[in-house]
């Protein structure tokens, strides 16, 4: 008898936790548009973001409702990275995995001072301090809404939900969020953890470590080269290990030069998934250089070029024309890491041409 009512407790214990809604006052930031102003229910943590649109040039209607939460970050002033926050209904659930879907947009505004992509960070805390990263979101390269599925395992019961912009590329970074759902907590048979990702002679090799392994259980392994749109590459089925932890490995033999993001979608046997945190990695083509990127394009006379390097050293830039004629070269000497390079169009006819950089090829659209 005092097993069955231990059983019984424990079965009513995890059914209470499966399922459970979480929810924060406000999901939807609607509010009177103002700036340097936080939509009811949310609290400013860093810097004064904006209930948009229209302030500062941002003219991208809401996802849902009329209003959203506007946040900005320029990265030759640290204490202007913008956050801001939320209380949940309860307490999130330690060791539980949590599910939510959110949009979020680039919003490639304010006044034109925005130059590159951004990242959107959800932290979990108490207050306004940020305790725990939750979830990245990959580089937001979209200037429309993109609905982003949300997944994470808090490690301690905490009260705030707390979004803050992140730079991806550039200088000036501005956020777009929106519509958030309902959370959403599941008990997943399988406890995924520990998710790698390591370039390892032009492959990347990803790892991860499981505990409740079973046999029906998936892992589809998905890449993002925009950062926004993840295709799966692959998938491994689990193995019977029961509670014991095992590594599992897959190998992305064909990576692209320049920025991926990688994420494991995880399907266990009863049909409940998950998502693994976001996790990036650059891969540099045979002569060490990786793509970042051009702005703008369409360019009008100037842009930038964003590229990466493993090592300092001198590179040559070529500019070749929509019949690969070679219209124009330089040399550049690049630092280690990321190099801002600015390129002078002015001089060119209208059309389409290709920048070349090693091995990495770029196409732009000058004059229209």
């Amino acid at each position: 008898m005092k097993n069955f009512l231990v059983i019984s407790i424990c079965l009513l214990f995890f059914a209470g936790l499966e399922g459970q809604v979480i929810t924060v006052l406000n999901p939807s930031f609607e509010g009177s548009a103002a700036s340097s102003v936080s939509p009811p229910n949310w609290t400013a943590c860093g810097g004064s973001p904006d209930t948009q649109p229209p302030w500062w040039g941002v003219s991208l209607p809401a996802s849902n409702g009329s209003t959203y939460y506007g946040l900005v970050y320029l990265q030759s002033i640290p204490s202007s990275q913008e956050s801001g926050r939320a209380l949940t209904s309860t307490p999130l659930m330690p060791g539980t995995v949590h599910n939510m879907t959110v949009d979020l947009a680039n919003l490639q505004a304010y006044n034109g001072s925005w130059n590159g992509n951004c990242i959107a960070r959800l932290w979990g805390g108490t207050g306004c301090t940020m305790s725990q990263i939750l979830w990245s979101s990959p580089q937001l390269t979209n200037s429309t809404w993109n609905t982003h599925n949300v997944s994470f395992t808090p490690t301690s019961a905490w009260t705030s939900l707390i979004w803050q912009v992140v730079i991806g590329t550039g200088t000036f970074s501005s956020l777009g969020v929106d519509n958030m759902s309902q959370i959403t907590t599941i008990i997943l048979d399988v406890k995924v953890s520990d998710f790698q990702a390591e370039v390892n002679q032009g492959q990347v090799d990803l790892s991860w470590v499981a505990e409740g392994d079973h046999e029906d259980t998936r892992y589809y392994i998905e890449r993002a080269r925009s950062g926004q749109d993840f295709s799966e590459l692959g998938m491994i089925q689990g193995q019977n290990t029961g509670k014991e932890a095992s590594r599992h490995d897959y190998s992305d033999l064909r990576p692209e030069y320049g920025t991926s993001w990688y994420r494991l979608h995880t399907v266990d046997r009863n049909g409940e998934e998950s998502w693994s945190p976001i996790v990036e990695v650059t891969v540099f083509d045979p002569s060490g250089l990786s793509f970042g990127y051009i702005m703008p394009n369409p360019i009008i006379d100037q842009a930038n070029l964003n590229i990466l390097a493993e090592s300092a050293r001198l590179a040559e830039i070529q500019l070749l024309d929509s019949r690969g004629r070679m219209v124009h070269q330089q040399q550049v000497m690049l630092d280690k890491g990321e190099n801002q390079l600015n390129l002078d169009f002015s001089g060119f006819q209208s059309g389409i041409y290709f920048v070349k950089m090693g091995a990495i090829v770029q196409r732009v659209v000058v004059g229209w």
